[in-house]
């Protein structure tokens, strides 16, 4: 029984501005892939086999077994009291 090729799977990291896409990796080392977009982690985006990942999967994709997973930073803000016109009183 003839066995099935096992086919590669492509990694490509590029950066889209302005309209225009740049590709910084293209390779089947996921490794390799995973390090390029953890140095260009804001600006980047990923594709594997041609299907583009959203934001958030490529962030989870992209992980590395957990090491080095995506960090932010919430600052919770009370909102500001307005003054209502109506208590205010009248200057002497």
């Amino acid at each position: 029984m003839a066995r099935k090729k096992k086919t590669l799977i492509t990694y490509e990291v590029f950066i889209r501005r302005s309209g225009k896409e740049t590709v910084l990796l293209t390779t089947t080392d996921k490794k390799a892939a995973e390090k390029a977009y953890r140095q260009n982690r804001g600006d980047c985006r990923v594709r594997v086999n041609g299907r583009e990942l959203p934001i958030l999967e490529a962030d989870k994709f992209m992980e590395c077994g957990g090491r080095a997973g995506v960090e932010q930073i919430f600052i919770f803000r009370s909102p500001k009291k307005q003054e209502n016109m109506h208590s205010l009183k009248p200057a002497r």
